[in-house]
């Protein structure tokens, strides 16, 4: 709503938010990689988790020939294009990626770029990471709302430390 009142120019987000943001602001979207930042030290790389789907096939399963057969079709390219094409599911494929369809697409072409090394960091695959999301939101939204102050904000980073290194039950 920020974006569509014009109160804001720009945010930092990823494919989640596309369909919100293509909503609100229609052929006035634009998108692009993560743009560079001197935070004191140099012009740096802004960088983002990067997270790609897997399928997995279990290792005792009765019909191991089968389940292989089915985690090799739901990752081939013909899926990853139809996935593409029906929800906009970025493909992890080279092949798909270096298609006219992607390369066409400004989000997409714009999460492939930023899959490239030193644009992202690999996701950690941990249950613990829900701890991380849930503490940092509350933290930057109550920072960008201006509810902490410059002398809360060591404690609550070492918090959010905390409780983004809780272990998972």
């Amino acid at each position: 709503s920020l974006l569509q009142s014009g109160k804001i120019s720009a945010t930092l987000s990823g494919p989640w938010s596309y369909n919100d943001y293509k909503k609100a602001l229609g052929d006035n979207l634009g998108i692009a990689p993560y743009p560079t930042v001197d935070l004191g030290s140099g012009e740096k790389q802004m960088q983002a988790f990067l997270g790609v789907k897997l399928f997995g096939v279990k290792q005792d399963t009765k019909q191991p020939l089968a389940a292989m057969k089915l985690a090799k079709y739901l990752s081939s390219d013909k899926v990853q294009k139809l996935g593409f094409k029906n929800s906009h599911y970025i493909p992890s494929s080279k092949k798909v990626q270096a298609s006219q369809d992607i390369q066409n697409d400004a989000l997409a072409k714009a999460v492939v770029d930023m899959s490239k090394k030193g644009y992202s960091t690999p996701m950690p695959k941990s249950p613990a990471m829900a701890n991380f999301w849930t503490s940092s939101d509350a933290l930057f939204n109550d920072t960008y709302k201006g509810k902490i102050s410059d002398s809360q904000m060591l404690p609550k980073l070492t918090t959010l430390v905390k409780n983004a290194s809780k272990s998972v039950k």
